[in-house]
């Protein structure tokens, strides 16, 4: 299992708004069907809490040219729309707030699909 930790979108991650990640590669890389697990702040001891499983739907590449507000996935130029599509299913409220964190980029979309498990604690306690 691969750890994947976030720092913003807390909400969207428990909602399934967000099912995809920005990143930059790694020395083994994550692929399709590789199982990740979620985790809010994982390297704050006093915040640290893991949200859930999942599992590697798909890998893209991406760059992102902030100054001339461009993004490429796969080699393939995303549109305004398709941009402000993809910020938005990043967590982003639009393209603007996704260029402005991103800047200049290169690096791997990893898509996920969560992982039924079983009753969490808290659900096995209201039973």
């Amino acid at each position: 299992m691969v750890a994947l930790s976030f720092s913003l979108f807390k909400n969207k991650l428990l909602s399934a708004e967000k099912t995809q990640t920005v990143r930059t590669p790694r020395k083994s890389p994550i692929k399709v069907g590789c199982k990740l697990q979620i985790y809010w702040k994982q390297r704050s001891p006093k915040e640290s809490e893991k949200l859930f499983d999942a599992e590697c739907t798909k890998v893209q590449s991406i760059s992102i040219n902030h100054l001339r507000k461009e993004v490429y996935l796969d080699n393939t130029t995303l549109s305004a729309t398709e941009i402000e599509h993809f910020a938005q299913l990043d967590g982003f409220e639009n393209s603007e707030d996704f260029f402005d964190y991103f800047g200049e980029f290169k690096g791997v979309v990893i898509h996920w699909k969560r992982l039924v498990t079983e009753l969490t604690e808290e659900n096995n306690e209201q039973t």
